[in-house]
């Protein structure tokens, strides 16, 4: 996967886990909104690595301030 959409995951309610494998996601790939509207208690699981990036990024894209970035 080379981008998360617009709107990629608005409104998934029921999505509680998120496994993100790629560790190449920079602030252009991943669209506006793409995390809105997601249940609050949330988890993304990302690399190691990409633990802090990651969290700034998707929050800054609607994660859930309440949703949790975690290593996988």
């Amino acid at each position: 996967m080379k981008k998360i959409g617009k709107k990629a995951l608005y409104g998934c309610k029921n999505l509680k886990t998120i496994v993100v494998k790629v560790t190449k996601f920079t602030k252009n790939r991943v669209c506006k909104k793409a995390f809105s509207g997601l249940a609050k208690e949330v988890v993304v699981k990302v690399p190691k690595s990409k633990v802090e990036k990651y969290k700034k990024i998707f929050t800054e894209k609607g994660l859930p301030k309440s949703g949790t970035v975690v290593e996988r």
